[in-house]
């Protein structure tokens, strides 16, 4: 047993993490290994607990069979929208429950809807193949087979064929829609509450990529300053610079919680001292300030690394290019990791909740006709995990991290 002031941690605060080759010897200290414990066992540490709980993930069948990938999710108060990929015989299906799936009805041109998002009041749709390659929009919290049904939809205004779609084109806040051209052009547009006339607004000159919405202001990526994200606060754009480069290129490379919290993927940056693919940019303070995070993945040395981000009820989800690590966090700095899902199920194209229960998505390399829900047990929580087990002072005694819980 170690003496605690041996490693200068004396006085550390619940939830510190130190590192060390054998347990401290105060109580209170328990290692991090990716446990599941009860909320009750540790009320203090659960207290300022900020992790997702054990995650139960169940697979679920399309309406359909043959080559219907999940590619986007989203939802209302009233049903989810589960999305497929470029030629799917429908560009989505319809779900209250994650059980009972209606496939869309009447659409003409099959094609995926590339960006799809609920703002409370309506759906809104994008796409750059099919039926909405103008945007269309239809009215939230109807059944599954209204939502289903086309001729329910409306075609929006102002806009040409494909100028707005691609992944993560869709942002909403501020009483108004953001739709991007992404990775072309300048204009950025807006879809104000009530109305389906879009209005192109003036930002810098970037070719803008993806948007969040983080509570107070929008925030853009773009695919030619991978150091600069565009900041909208409904009114003027003001470019803002990063501590890092992030990444493009991938389905959804910048997420927000809607309270402040937002996450890029950083691109490789060894300057900063963040190895490979490990790195996330995050601001949790509506990007008054920003930070580098860096999240280990386990399977190092397989050549992974992170790709997506997505957020929904306030739980951020972390994915791998490769799909097995799959991470949850509330606070984008202390990461759960998921346990029980195999390499290459998870996509990175969306996640979304309603009533307890998460919708994600299936990836084309493990099974085309699925789509996954999620349950999380908030009356547990998740140690957090060593990843890496650096050994120190010649010693060859690998050394351990330990949380304080009490």
């Amino acid at each position: 047993m170690s003496d605690l002031s041996q490693f200068g941690v004396s006085g550390l605060p619940i939830g510190a993490i130190i590192q060390a080759p054998y347990p401290p010897a105060l109580p209170g200290w328990q290692r991090c290994d990716g446990r599941v414990v009860a909320r009750s066992a540790y009320p203090l540490f659960a207290a300022t607990y900020t992790g997702s709980g054990p995650i139960t993930y169940t697979v679920r069948s399309h309406s359909i069979g043959g080559a219907n990938q999940t590619a986007f999710a989203c939802a209302d108060a009233a049903n989810f929208i589960i999305t497929g990929c470029n030629g799917d015989q429908v560009p989505f299906e319809v779900t209250p429950d994650g059980v009972t799936v209606t496939r869309a009805t009447g659409w003409i041109s099959y094609g995926f809807a590339g960006a799809i998002i609920s703002t409370g009041a309506r759906f809104v749709m994008a796409s750059s193949v099919g039926d909405a390659i103008i945007p269309m929009v239809t009215p939230a919290n109807q059944s599954a087979a209204m939502t289903a049904a086309k001729a329910n939809w409306v075609t929006t205004t102002g806009v040409a064929a494909n100028v707005i779609g691609g992944a993560g084109c869709l942002a909403y806040g501020l009483g108004q829609v953001i739709g991007l051209l992404q990775g072309a052009g300048t204009l950025v547009y807006s879809l104000p509450d009530g109305s389906n006339a879009w209005t192109a607004k003036n930002a810098p000159s970037h070719a803008y990529s993806q948007a969040t919405f983080d509570g107070k202001y929008f925030w853009l990526t773009n695919t030619d300053a991978k150091g600069v994200v565009t900041r909208y606060d409904g009114t003027s754009f003001v470019d803002v610079q990063l501590p890092a480069l992030y990444q493009t290129g991938t389905a959804s490379g910048i997420a927000s919680d809607g309270n402040g919290t937002i996450i890029l993927i950083a691109a490789a940056s060894p300057q900063i001292g963040v190895q490979v693919g490990y790195g996330l940019i995050v601001s949790k303070d509506n990007g008054a300030s920003w930070g580098v995070v860096e999240v280990p993945l386990v399977e190092n040395g397989l050549n992974a690394s992170w790709t997506n981000v997505n957020c929904a009820n306030g739980l951020f989800k972390l994915i791998s290019s490769i799909g097995a690590d799959v991470r949850y966090s509330r606070d984008a700095v202390a990461w759960n990791t998921s346990g029980g899902i195999g390499a290459g199920v998870m996509s990175g194209g969306g996640f979304a909740y309603k009533s307890g229960i998460y919708v994600d998505v299936a990836s084309a390399a493990s099974s085309v006709t699925q789509f996954i829900t999620c349950v999380e047990d908030v009356t547990k929580m998740v140690f957090p995990r060593t990843t890496r087990l650096p050994t120190g002072g010649g010693s060859n005694v690998g050394w351990q991290e330990w949380i304080k819980v009490i």
